[in-house]
């Protein structure tokens, strides 16, 4: 990803010759000065170039996806999320994301699953465990959040957010 030299054009500020990473950079700066169709627009371009058979950059459906959520688009954001982990479907950054946006739109199943599913794919991401430790806590499953950080810390023994949560939890 990051290098190569984007190949087709589509709408929205694209320029012949501009590597992948400076149209992200480009769409990461329209999103920043509030001019979300612009930055969607480059955002789709990057991913279409990824469903051309571009290597793709788990970067763009991250950060297209969060700022859906942010946008409470919760459709497109799930629709984002999904694309990125059809072209990276290892990726627990997406996978994680797309639980945070769930837990916040208050969807705990879909949430859980996720999470779930990511700590399949990374046993050893102490962050997955604290997050679904969250979650359980705040379903009031606090012996399952307890589990999680125990399974966690065993996991990332050198995770000091684990061993602190925990010791909340104790």
């Amino acid at each position: 990803g990051g290098g190569r030299t984007a190949r087709k054009g589509w709408g929205g500020g694209y320029r012949e010759g501009l590597s992948s990473q400076s149209l992200y950079s480009t769409a990461v700066a329209h999103e920043k000065k509030r001019d979300y169709n612009a930055a969607r627009r480059i955002y789709a371009g990057l991913a279409e170039g990824a469903d051309d058979g571009a290597a793709p950059d788990g970067r763009n459906f991250l950060q297209w996806g969060r700022m859906e959520a942010r946008l409470g688009k919760l459709a497109d954001a799930r629709r984002v999320f999904a694309r990125g982990l059809r072209a990276l479907p290892q990726n627990t950054q997406l996978m994680h994301a797309w639980a945070v946006t769930e837990m916040r739109a208050n969807h705990p199943d879909e949430a859980r699953h996720l999470l779930k599913y990511a700590l399949e794919q990374d046993p050893s991401d102490g962050l997955l465990y604290q997050s679904l430790a969250l979650l359980e806590q705040q379903q009031g499953g606090l012996k399952a959040a307890r589990e999680m950080l125990e399974r966690g810390t065993d996991a990332d023994p050198r995770n000091v957010y684990l061993w602190s949560a925990r010791g909340v939890l104790e």
